[in-house]
């Protein structure tokens, strides 16, 4: 589906009240993506990419026992302009700054805030709460392996981006969004 504003969204995402998700333009969502605008406002900006088999659900404002999710208060989530969530992710951050790159398979905790210019790689797993930098890459490092259970152990590293990526993620996304663009026309 095509919008006015130059949003493409796939018949095939899963929007619940899509009066509370606001999309400001020139953004897509791909197949298999779930928006949880039923428990509180997602704000997404400009040039967004939200991938395959993502998961964008608003956390709760506290942590809650209550047995029904959708009557406990939550926490709006927030996207910035030019930022691309991977596939298969299950973002409940309660902010994403512009200029992020988030990989494949990332999943980030309650009310995480990622500032801008960062880049969070494939499989990194963000606990409730935790704020990243602006200019900050963040990526896991194996620190042992159980040979008998095969389970690996990791850590976060994180490490500082250069000022330049906004202008690199800038350019990423607006090249992203005209190759998507003409591959629709084609199709």
């Amino acid at each position: 589906i095509k919008t006015t504003t130059g949003n493409y969204v796939s018949r095939k995402a899963e929007i619940s009240q899509a009066t509370h998700v606001e999309i400001k333009g020139r953004s897509w969502i791909e197949d298999g993506v779930v928006v949880r605008g039923d428990l509180a406002k997602i704000r997404m900006g400009r040039y967004c990419q939200v991938s395959s088999h993502t998961i964008l659900e608003p956390a709760p404002a506290t942590p809650s026992t209550a047995s029904d999710v959708t009557k406990t208060p939550h926490v709006p989530v927030s996207i910035g302009s030019h930022t691309v969530v991977g596939s298969h992710c299950h973002i409940r951050a309660a902010a994403i700054g512009s200029y992020c790159w988030i990989g494949p398979n990332v999943k980030m905790g309650a009310r995480v805030i990622v500032k801008d210019a960062c880049v969070i790689e494939e499989g990194v797993v963000l606990g409730d709460d935790v704020v990243i930098g602006p200019f900050t890459r963040v990526s896991t490092v194996p620190l042992s392996t159980n040979s008998t259970t095969t389970t690996t152990t990791t850590m976060l590293q994180m490490m500082d981006l250069p000022p330049s990526t906004i202008q690199l993620l800038q350019e990423e996304s607006m090249e992203t969004y005209q190759n998507f663009v003409a591959a629709q026309r084609t199709q």
